[in-house]
């Protein structure tokens, strides 16, 4: 995954966004960015930049969710009378992390000597969602399944890019999959 963020970087100018700290683990990315994302995440900016617009795109484009933040909206503040704020620091994270956790927050927290405001991150107990497909043999002998196979293949219907389309096929093959294997199994004779 490491390797992906720094093919990305490029949209920072090469820095990823100057970007401070940096950990990945469980499909978790954590970082100061020195960036926002939109205008409501700086103080008095009512305007949508390029550098907001990469900071976006790098998000999606790593396929990863930017957690709501609880606790108040900036995590950086300067000056006396805090005339500057912005949301710099943010925890991102997988599609499959977020859904294995459950209740996940991030909060802000009272800042001590930096700047900056350290963010917690509570995700309570592991629990995968998901239940992993699993191909059966035996679904190889049962007469026309190849055909039947090729036939749903077709049948989807979907546009974009090559890698969007085939990841969209294989959802539907897998659920096609698993409802033709339930009655399948039904009709088997012992």
């Amino acid at each position: 995954m490491l390797q992906i963020v720094k093919k990305k970087e490029k949209k920072f100018g090469g820095k990823l966004g100057q970007l401070e700290v940096c950990s990945m683990a469980l499909g978790q990315f954590v970082g100061i960015f020195n960036t926002v994302r939109f205008p409501s995440e700086k103080k008095n900016c009512s305007r949508i930049t390029k550098s907001m617009t990469d900071h976006s795109d790098f998000i999606e484009d790593m396929s990863l969710l930017d957690l709501q933040l609880a606790g108040g909206r900036y995590t950086w503040r300067k000056g006396d009378k805090h005339d500057i704020a912005a949301r710099l620091d943010r925890f991102l994270a997988s599609d499959e992390w977020n859904g294995g956790f459950k209740n996940i927050k991030q909060s802000i927290l009272q800042k001590v000597t930096s700047d900056h405001s350290p963010i917690l991150l509570q995700c309570g107990n592991w629990e995968p969602v998901r239940s992993y497909f699993k191909f059966e043999n035996w679904w190889l002998q049962i007469e026309g399944f190849l055909d039947r196979v090729k036939e749903w293949w077709t049948s989807f219907d979907c546009e974009g890019r090559t890698d969007f389309i085939l990841a969209f096929k294989l959802k539907a093959l897998k659920i096609k999959l698993r409802e033709w294997s339930k009655s399948a199994q039904g009709n088997l004779a012992l």
